[in-house]
């Protein structure tokens, strides 16, 4: 798993998490780490990392993500990663998970 080092990375995480369970899909998550992280439109590897982490997925699941960012079409990637997503929030909705941010 590609690991991220930011020391505003569990905020962030945390933050995508609580987004999912609000029902944003790929493109929202993306935007989000676009405008948090300052990343340029074709940033694809720390976005890639973020989603890595925040839902506890492989590399080889969120690779979609590599030839979608810069298109307009949200449906493909969508039906692609949304269902990892949410098959994997056993891992990370996790109360324990999302309380490693507010811990010292």
């Amino acid at each position: 798993m590609i690991q991220v080092d930011d020391p505003m990375r569990d905020i962030i995480l945390n933050e995508m998490r609580d987004m999912v369970e609000s029902g944003t899909d790929v493109r929202g998550l993306t935007e989000l780490l676009q405008q948090r992280l300052d990343l340029k439109p074709d940033s694809v590897i720390p976005v890639m990392a973020y989603f890595c982490q925040a839902f506890r997925l492989p590399l080889y699941d969120i690779l979609p993500i590599r030839e979608w960012l810069g298109s307009d079409d949200d449906r493909e990637i969508n039906e692609l990663i949304m269902p990892k997503i949410l098959s994997a929030r056993s891992k990370w909705a996790q109360p324990s998970i999302k309380m490693a941010a507010t811990e010292p």
